[in-house]
């Protein structure tokens, strides 16, 4: 949400003007206004922004992009943009089929979020974690990273996390066939 409201504000201080984006592809509209914009922080929310448009349809150009954030986050130690480029980078990588990659990066994303006490971004980096554990048939380790981000939204009051932690538990039980 954060992540968002200063992609906005960014716009608006780039002078980019909303009649003309709701007619192009969002991807288009925002690789568009990656080429006018030469603040780094800018640009790396731009970078994750159209990164995470990407993963799960075009993962290799996805993963361009968070790259090329990741590099410019590390050359301006911006830390949210390279927790939130590390977390989206995971997902693409276990779309590829990379699971050893995932990991490794989600394990990185933690850190940046940690660094900068977003527990709310650690929580999202456990329940990916339970995700990709559960698609690989670890149900116990995808069960501890779903409890451990449970036990951090309810922690920071996140209903909304908490619900999603509860779905995606309902679902790695119902898979086992355990509905007590």
């Amino acid at each position: 949400m954060k992540i968002r409201l200063i992609i906005s504000v960014s716009l608006i201080l780039t002078g980019f003007s909303f009649n003309g984006f709701s007619q192009q592809n969002p991807v288009d509209s925002l690789d568009n206004l990656l080429k006018k914009t030469t603040v780094d922080t800018s640009r790396i929310l731009l970078l994750n922004e159209l990164g995470d448009l990407l993963k799960g349809r075009e993962n290799e150009r996805a993963a361009e992009y968070l790259n090329e954030a990741i590099d410019l986050g590390k050359k301006s130690n911006y830390t949210p943009g390279l927790a939130v480029s590390h977390k989206t980078l995971a997902i693409v990588y276990f779309f590829q089929g990379d699971f050893d990659k995932a990991f490794e990066t989600s394990n990185t994303c933690k850190t940046y979020f940690e660094a900068d006490n977003d527990k709310a971004g650690i929580a999202a980096c456990f329940a990916n974690e339970g995700i990709f554990y559960r698609n690989i048939g670890e149900i116990t380790k995808s069960s501890d990273s779903y409890q451990r981000a449970l036990e951090i939204y309810e922690e920071i009051d996140d209903k909304e996390g908490q619900a999603r932690i509860h779905m995606n538990l309902g679902i790695l039980f119902k898979n086992q066939g355990d509905y007590k």
